[in-house]
C-alpha cells in the first residue's frame, strides 16, 4: 500500500512538468481540446498559478472564446495586477471582442 501511495505521489509531481509541455505542443499545433485538458490538469493541481492562467487565457483567445479568455485573465490579474502578458492577453481579447461588436453592429445596420 505505501508502495502505491509513494508511485502515486511521483506521478502527481511529474505531472505539472509534462502537462505544461504538452499544453504548449497542443496549443502550437491548434488542438485546442487536448490543451484545454492539460490546463484544466495544471490548474486543478495550483489554481492560483499565474503562469499556467496566463497560459489558459492565451488558449481561450487562440481558440476564439473571448469570454474565456477576459476571464482567465481578470482572474490572473485578481493575482498578480501588473502581470504584463496577463494584461496584453486582456487588451487583446478586449481588442478582438470590440472587433466582433463592431462587426455584427454593422451587419445589424445592413439588413432590412
Amino acid at each position: 500500500m505505501a508502495q502505491a501511495e509513494a508511485i502515486a505521489q511521483s506521478l502527481q509531481q511529474m505531472l505539472p512538468a509534462h502537462a505544461e509541455e504538452l499544453l504548449e505542443v497542443s496549443l502550437r499545433a491548434g488542438d485546442f481540446h487536448s490543451a484545454r485538458d492539460y490546463s484544466e490538469r495544471l490548474l486543478a493541481i495550483d489554481p492560483a498559478n499565474i503562469e499556467w492562467i496566463s497560459k489558459r487565457a492565451k488558449l481561450e483567445l487562440a481558440a476564439g472564446n473571448l469570454g474565456e479568455a477576459l476571464r482567465f485573465a481578470d482572474k490572473g490579474l485578481g493575482i498578480d495586477s501588473e502581470n504584463e502578458e496577463v494584461l496584453e492577453l486582456r487588451a487583446a481579447a478586449l481588442k478582438k471582442l470590440r472587433t466582433l461588436l463592431a462587426t455584427v453592429g454593422r451587419e445589424a445596420d445592413d439588413t432590412p
